[in-house]
């Protein structure tokens, strides 16, 4: 999902082309509402193709490790018990 770019995505008829996946060169998902409704509300960074941008406006965002210790932070759970450290694809 962090490669997925905007021209791949089709809000209107609630689909996402997924591609170079795994077990795929290119895959086609219909989308939940409640997806479509986040990717909505999602601000687009000028010059960048990606839903997920990195840090500057021509990169993805490379990993959800780094938001997720912020998330859980500003949620006041950083300290929670028995949840550990994040464990991702690459992980």
């Amino acid at each position: 999902m962090l490669k997925l770019e905007w021209s791949n995505v089709d809000l209107e008829n609630g689909f996402a082309k997924l591609v170079r996946t795994k077990t795929a060169a290119e895959e086609v998902r219909q989308l939940p509402n409640e997806a479509i409704e986040v990717l909505r509300l999602l601000p687009r960074t000028v010059g960048c193709p990606f839903v997920f941008p990195g840090r500057d406006s021509r990169s993805r965002l490379k990993s959800v490790r780094k938001p997720w210790v912020d998330i859980r932070k500003k949620a006041g759970l950083s300290k929670l018990e028995g949840l550990g450290p994040f464990r991702g694809v690459g992980a």
